[in-house]
């Protein structure tokens, strides 16, 4: 087990759903399923037949339905800070993709004063679940933040983007002989061996 780990299932629109903030192309804030242009909470799909999340998924997910435009963008950022310095982290996240247009998903971490894409794929047909993890042990910031972008393909309803679950998890980083000597030399205290 990693010595941290946190979890944010979408279970309702109470549970995880008030660690993150949502800012769609019309509406910020999670509303309520089908509202065009705008993050929803569904465990029911969308309005939209054959395209986002399946039917019994709890989820939060882009409802981008007639009047979402080329290039509108969808952001979903993790509200409370996580101090990295002391972490190696990794995130796992699961999700439902589905664009006929074509779409762009980009996973962006907070490095302390601006935001670094760690992955970016595109996407296109797949109502299955996609999972896939990424490599967030570099960072060593004590703001540290994710946040997840979406760039919508096209103007039809078929852009969905969805998110089931999310993992951050990681073991505490190890301190170097050298971290801890520079250390007790600023507090005046001297080396010890180990």
């Amino acid at each position: 087990m990693a010595d941290y780990d946190e979890t944010y299932i979408f279970s309702s629109l109470t549970t995880s759903t008030s660690d993150f903030t949502y800012l769609g192309p019309d509406f910020s804030g999670l509303q309520v399923k089908d509202t065009d242009g705008a993050w929803c909470w569904t465990d029911s799909g969308s309005v939209s037949t054959g395209t986002g999340p399946p039917s019994g998924i709890d989820c939060v997910y882009t409802e981008t339905s007639s009047p979402v435009a080329v290039d509108d963008v969808f952001t979903m950022t993790l509200t409370n800070d996580i101090n990295a310095s002391s972490y190696g982290f990794f995130i796992d996240l699961d999700m439902y993709l589905y664009s006929q247009t074509g779409g762009d998903v980009y996973f962006e971490a907070y490095n302390g004063s601006t935001w670094d894409i760690v992955g970016s794929f595109g996407y296109s047909i797949s109502v299955s679940l996609v999972s896939t993890t990424f490599d967030c042990s570099s960072y060593s910031n004590s703001d540290f933040k994710i946040r997840f972008r979406i760039v919508v393909g096209g103007t039809s309803y078929d852009n969905d983007f969805a998110v089931k679950e999310i993992r951050i998890y990681g073991d505490a980083k190890e301190v170097s002989t050298r971290e801890i000597n520079n250390i007790q030399s600023i507090q005046g205290i001297q080396s010890i061996t180990m």
